[in-house]
């Protein structure tokens, strides 16, 4: 019996619309489902981009994109696919890139992007899903991939691509779904809990793709809700949090979650946690002073770090 494939892709207030005028380039092999929900006021304005039979419109009665992300599980167990991709609609089809080991820049020692399809990307990812026996598959950071070791797939190391994902039905247990709370990271919520059952996890390093950055942050209770997913899902899982500089952000630095993905792997018992101090803010909810906890690690971990190495340059001369 031949396997079916679909790509689903999570859609709101029609904000993007390159990936959905891409779709007819997308291998007919695959049915295309633009997935929106009830409450969504341009709902109405994705059948446009339904323009052949194997892209299809859902309207789904949703609140949130965790809530979307369920649904989408759920539709695609009910209709039999061997595997399903969740892509958000920020996806820049034609970023698609690869690399290979002995093609290098020219200007460093680093590896050299190259363009790709998107229907590559997809292909790989299934192959090697199958392959790697993966559960849940997504593709490395794209700023990461020159100087990567270029692998295949990695197992249980990594996870940090989330807006491009793929799921393994044929692997993946009919029992685990998304967390709707709406106050934990549910993209890596779910990842922990296939870990805990033995379901590998996998991230390609050889492809790649873009996805639009920055835009409209929601604010809750005056901190980002991206930070408070952050907040809760570190107090469930026992992950630390720590600041890495960005300078593209507003504060030149940015709060990570650092997740191991092996330290979940066959087993219930949770990593020792590692900072009381914040374990407690995100216990108690206390968003604020977790935030401020973290920003002033980073910024006497920062001063220190100049301060050796202004003397250091002193001692040269």
């Amino acid at each position: 019996m031949n396997s079916k494939y679909s790509i689903c892709i999570t859609v709101y207030k029609n904000r993007r619309n390159k990936l959905l005028k891409y779709l007819p380039n997308v291998d007919k092999k695959y049915d295309i489902y633009i997935v929106a929900q009830e409450n969504d006021p341009s709902k109405d304005e994705y059948e446009q981009y339904c323009t052949q039979d194997n892209i299809k419109y859902l309207i789904c009665d949703a609140k949130n994109l965790e809530e979307k992300r369920q649904y989408i599980l759920t539709k695609m167990r009910e209709l039999k696919y061997n595997g399903f991709f969740i892509l958000d609609d920020d996806i820049v089809p034609e970023g698609c890139c690869k690399v290979e080991k002995n093609v290098k820049r020219t200007t460093s020692d680093a590896l050299l992007k190259q363009k790709c399809s998107m229907n590559e990307l997809l292909d790989v990812c299934i192959t090697r899903s199958n392959k790697y026996n993966i559960g849940i598959c997504g593709f490395i950071n794209k700023a990461f991939m020159g100087y990567s070791r270029v692998r295949e797939c990695v197992i249980n190391k990594t996870f940090t691509q989330y807006c491009f994902v793929y799921f393994n039905l044929d692997i993946f247990p009919p029992y685990i779904d998304y967390d709707v709370s709406g106050s934990i990271h549910a993209d890596i919520d779910i990842v922990c809990k296939s870990l805990q059952i033995g379901i590998n996890i996998g991230t390609i390093e050889t492809h790649s793709y873009d996805f639009v950055y920055g835009g409209t942050t929601l604010k809750v209770d005056g901190q980002d809700l991206e930070f408070k997913y952050k907040c809760g899902t570190a107090y469930k899982w026992h992950i630390p949090m720590w600041c890495r500089t960005a300078k593209k952000t507003e504060l030149g630095f940015k709060v990570y979650l650092r997740f191991k993905p092996e330290l979940y792997f066959n087993t219930k018992t949770l990593p020792q946690i590692e900072d009381i101090t914040l374990y407690n803010y995100c216990k108690k909810q206390e968003y604020n002073e977790a935030f401020n906890y973290l920003k002033e690690i980073y910024e006497n971990k920062h001063n220190k770090n100049t301060y050796i190495k202004r003397n250091k340059s002193k001692s040269l001369f």
